[in-house]
């Protein structure tokens, strides 16, 4: 018996042009932070990656990070699929642009406390202070609500 086949598969997702992702972080009162997106995790590690990523970012312990626990359309921003590694690669930059977005508005913030310009306030550990002046570091939870003597 002699045969021959040919077979042909192909799957992708096709990104759109207009495919966004977005990630929301909010400080809450006792300093730790809340990070959310529209991305799923099912079993990839993406709640992981994308708190360490808002840590690494926002200068602060993975700890003081919060993933929230569910995507709710009330408040989760927009994304356009859970595939592949795009949650890592989109989200992740979404997450990186918030992430510093928000540290810079705490870091306008302490530049009026500490009466320097806010390129020279130092974010280290979850503490913001003046640069050469780690001894006049305060904790974000200071700034994030609104600061009061």
């Amino acid at each position: 018996i002699r045969a021959q086949g040919i077979a042909c598969f192909m799957k992708s997702p096709v990104m759109k042009t207009n495919a966004q992702s977005g990630a929301v972080i909010k400080f809450n009162e006792d300093g730790t932070a809340t990070l959310f997106t529209g991305s799923i995790e099912m079993g990839q590690g993406v709640n992981t990656i994308l708190t360490q990523i808002a840590a690494e970012t926002l200068h602060m312990p993975i700890e003081q990070v919060q993933y929230a626990p569910v995507v709710d359309t009330e408040y989760s921003p927009q994304e356009w699929q859970t595939v592949a590694s795009h949650s890592t690669w989109a989200v992740g930059n979404a997450v990186r642009m918030a992430a510093e977005d928000a540290l810079e508005q705490l870091r306008q913030a302490a530049a009026l406390v500490f009466d320097v310009p806010p390129d020279e306030v130092v974010a280290e550990d979850g503490c913001l202070y003046p640069q050469g002046k780690p001894e006049k570091a305060l904790p974000y939870r200071r700034f994030a609500v609104g600061y009061t003597r």
